[in-house]
């Protein structure tokens, strides 16, 4: 559970100080050129994707496992006062 909260608060804070990586490092250098290379902007933008995608997979994760212990819990409470309850 901690591991997602890491990763996914790392994929927050990362994204924010990659795109001004990306403005500074690859975009602004190539507006001022007749033939950019667009090589290294293309591979800068699949590794900013994939920072994205482990922000989304890891909040998914997490989400999945405070649901599932929700259900768990509920699920344990309502059992236990069912059983209260016959005995009454």
């Amino acid at each position: 559970m901690v591991v997602c909260i890491l990763i996914g608060a790392a994929a927050q804070a990362g994204s924010a100080l990659f795109l001004q990586s990306l403005i500074d490092t690859y975009i602004l250098p190539m507006v001022g050129e007749s033939n950019p290379d667009w090589a290294p902007l293309l591979r800068a933008i699949s590794l900013m994707g994939c920072l994205y995608m482990a922000g989304i997979v890891t909040s998914w994760a997490w989400q999945w496992l405070i649901i599932t212990v929700e259900q768990g819990t509920l699920k344990k409470i309502r059992d236990d006062m069912f059983a209260h309850q016959q005995k009454l």
